[in-house]
């Protein structure tokens, strides 16, 4: 990540932060580049799930820090698991008859399924 660059994929938020006085403030130990807002980790969690083991290395630690230090943050990621969980709860919605209909096109297919299983690779 480059400092005062639009990180891509997420909100230039926290890229654009000024003082007072219009200028960029200068931070002490972090960076604006180390910051990540509660909007990003939202992004973060809606392309990679709300594991941070799945999230890009260069987001994870600051991401995870935000999770510690704010309670909007843990809620994105509580949120998330639930979702998760009601999805799986739900399991798959498939009619009783799609497996009878994926087997006969298979079987209909040309040249047939079973000597397409016994070709070589």
């Amino acid at each position: 990540m480059t400092t005062g660059s639009a990180r891509k994929g997420f909100p230039p938020a926290a890229n654009s932060a000024k003082d007072e006085t219009g200028r960029l403030p200068i931070l002490n130990a972090t960076s604006l580049d180390s910051i990540v807002s509660p909007e990003e980790l939202q992004d973060l969690v809606d392309r990679y799930g709300e594991e941070p083991s799945a999230w890009p290395m260069e987001f994870r630690a600051p991401a995870e820090e935000l999770i510690d230090a704010s309670a909007e943050a843990r809620t994105i990621i509580l949120q998330a698991r639930r979702l998760r969980q009601q999805m799986r709860a739900m399991g798959p919605k498939a009619p009783d008859c799609i497996v009878d209909r994926i087997v006969s096109v298979a079987l209909d297919a040309d040249p047939p399924i079973d000597v397409i299983l016994r070709l070589p690779n």
